[in-house]
């Protein structure tokens, strides 16, 4: 594949900074999504483009996780992972929601920019992107708030209403 080509396939990041506190956090579409969560790929190019843009934590959200030997890889370039297995327009659980806000902490003590992803890079990611901002202290004011984060199913602003409510915000 041409290297221009390559380059339209990585991740658009979307940073994050309303509401997350000393801490930078990016969202993103899978490296080489295409139409679902098996198209992604962390390769040479794609750990680089990590690399590149400061990413130390990566934080998948995809139904699929990366093989032991490239988690490896990412580790050897100081990327930490965490996969949390959502199936494509799922919700995690409220206990999914405690992991990752735990693995971001920690990320966030070392002062490491952390990337979100699943396969296009909303719905899950936007879920997961808001629980964070609660955690943080964000207030949503309503179910349409969380479309700012591109939060895309009942079930995912459900599980947000749950958050929202144990966390009394």
């Amino acid at each position: 594949m041409p290297p221009e080509q390559v380059h339209r396939r990585l991740p658009k990041q979307k940073q994050i900074r309303k509401h997350i506190r000393l801490h930078v956090l990016a969202g993103s579409s899978a490296p080489y999504y295409i139409s679902e969560d098996a198209d992604q790929l962390i390769d040479s190019t794609a750990i680089q483009f990590l690399v590149d843009n400061g990413i130390k934590s990566i934080i998948s959200l995809n139904e699929i996780g990366l093989a032991a030997d490239v988690i490896e890889t990412l580790a050897a370039r100081g990327i930490t992972y965490l996969h949390s297995a959502i199936g494509d327009f799922g919700a995690p659980s409220l206990d999914q929601l405690q992991t990752i806000r735990d693995h971001s902490q920690a990320q966030k003590q070392l002062g490491n920019p952390s990337l979100v992803y699943c396969g296009y890079g909303h719905g899950r990611t936007g879920t997961a992107v808001s629980a964070l901002q609660m955690y943080d202290g964000r207030n949503f004011a309503n179910r349409s708030a969380y479309c700012d984060n591109d939060v895309e199913t009942s079930s995912q602003m459900y599980i947000l209403d749950q958050l929202k409510k144990s966390l009394g915000v």
